[in-house]
Parts: C-alpha cells; structure tokens; sequence
C-alpha cells in the first residue's frame, strides 16, 4: 500500500453575502433610516397627549437608542443568522410599539397620585435588578 499523498485543498473564501453592510457610510444611512419610525411617533405622540412622566422617560429612553443608532461605529461582522435579526427587530422596535400603544385612558386617581406613585415605585426599586 502506498502512503497517502500529501495534497493541499485550498479554500477559496466564500462570499460574504452581507459585507456592505460594514461598509460606515451604509451603516449610517441603515441607522438613521431605522430612527425615523421612533422620531416620528414619539413627535406625534407627544404632540397629541402632552408630557407626562410616563411619555417623558420613554422619550429620553428612545432618544439615548436613537442617538447611539447614528454615533455607532461599523461591524465588523455580520451574521446571516434570521433568529437573530427578528431578535434585533423585535428588541429594538419595542419603543415604536409602546408609543403606539400608550393611550390616555379614563383615571382612577389624580395625576399628581399616580405620578407619585409611580416615582416612588421606581425609587425603592432601584438597584434591585
């Protein structure tokens, strides 16, 4: 029997079907694209219920993600993995939903109450995550 011969297989590199993706100018363009549904709902949310306290942390949450969303820097990788893209979807579109979602209804304590509450529930459940 003959010793196996020694031959190199060389592997071409396969394509990377979402390389212009780290591309920073398309980065930029896909970031700011993706901020437009949750500026434009959180104006118009806020131009028809007024500030509240609820609106205004859900305000500031969605303007550091916005913000964050344009100053980011590139990928360096990107996966072709589906599961995690509805994941992103899902987890970065939550504040588009719940601004769509907050309507006034009818109170059952006055604002100033509930407003207090609220604060005080946030207060004392801090730092407990």
């Amino acid at each position: 029997m003959s010793a196996p011969s020694s031959q190199v297989i060389r592997a071409t590199p396969a394509r990377d079907p979402l390389a212009f993706m780290r591309i920073p100018w398309v980065d930029r363009i896909v970031g700011i694209a993706a901020i437009v549904p949750f500026a434009w709902l959180a104006y118009s949310s806020l131009k028809r219920f007024g500030l509240d306290v609820p609106r205004i942390v859900l305000s500031i949450s969605l303007l550091v993600f916005m913000s964050t969303m344009v100053i980011r820097r590139s990928p360096q990788r990107v996966t072709a993995n589906p599961w995690f893209w509805i994941l992103m979807v899902v987890e970065s579109y939550w504040g588009v939903v719940a601004f769509a979602l907050l309507n006034r209804g009818r109170p059952i304590a006055p604002d100033w109450i509930s407003t207090s509450v609220g604060i005080l529930g946030a207060l004392l459940s801090c730092g407990r995550a």
